[in-house]
């Protein structure tokens, strides 16, 4: 599966809309990642995954998947930070 760049800033933009502050507890305590109902962070982890493995199935010619790689994972601690700081505000 390839997805370009822009398709991955569409699905984090989207994924990001529905976030509000204290939001957490009720994710904690629903299904697993992949659900419409799941954190966030679960689902930018799992962006990550799909991208690594694209890496390591087809390479990355062009350096750019690394690159968002890198970015997925400082939102991901920027967002796993925030939570335990008591939340961003939106």
């Amino acid at each position: 599966m390839k997805i370009t760049k822009q398709q991955l800033k569409q699905i984090i933009k989207e994924e990001m809309q529905g976030f509000k502050e204290g939001d957490i507890s009720s994710w904690e305590s629903e299904g697993p990642a992949g659900d419409d109902n799941s954190p966030p962070a679960e689902d930018v982890e799992d962006a990550l995954q799909m991208l690594k493995s694209e890496v390591e199935d087809n390479g990355d010619q062009s350096g750019t998947l690394f690159h968002v790689i890198n970015r997925l994972e400082v939102a991901l601690d920027k967002l796993q930070t925030g939570f335990r700081a008591g939340g961003y505000k939106t």
